[in-house]
């Protein structure tokens, strides 16, 4: 608990948890878990903003605007989803995008869906958590952090490569 400008504020430590994507339950078992994560949100919400984030122009980084444009199909109230392969959300407009989701959306709560860079141990893992993503700090790219909830799904390139992107 840290206190700012006499007012009480609880901060939530980090938390993630690891779903073997081959499994046969993982689909179940990635909806208990984002379940969980979300009903462990500390504030108040009236909506959930699905922000997918990648470019389809690099095959590793086409996860967000695949689910996305695969979640756009679906209508639900108080669900909104950015990020497609029509409409994607990259480096280049991820900071108007989230500029844009707060003025439309003030007390939303934001799923950020992303592809990263992990250690080898991770490869074939969907990393779900309480938590920002960072996007682009697998290549060096300083973006602001995203979400109160993510999801990822870990990808390895070899040693060196990463900065070419």
């Amino acid at each position: 608990v840290i206190t700012q400008k006499g007012r009480v504020i609880r901060m939530r430590r980090e938390v993630s948890y690891y779903i073997r994507e081959k499994k046969r339950t993982a689909s179940n078992e990635l909806a208990h878990v984002l379940k969980k994560c979300i009903g462990q949100i500390d504030r108040s919400w009236k909506e959930i903003i699905i922000l997918c984030i990648g470019s389809d122009r690099i095959t590793g980084d086409s996860l967000g605007p695949l689910i996305g444009q695969q979640l756009s199909r679906y209508r639900w109230k108080n669900i909104h989803i950015y990020g497609t392969l029509d409409a994607p959300v990259h480096a280049l407009n991820l900071e108007s995008t989230l500029s844009g989701i707060k003025k439309r959306h003030p007390s939303a709560l934001i799923l950020a869906v992303d592809a990263s860079l992990g250690s080898q141990k991770h490869i074939g893992y969907i990393t779900a958590g309480i938590g920002p993503i960072h996007p682009g700090s697998g290549v060096h790219k300083n973006l602001p952090a995203v979400g109160t909830v993510c999801l990822q799904r870990r990808w390895h390139f070899p040693s060196g490569t990463a900065g070419r992107f």
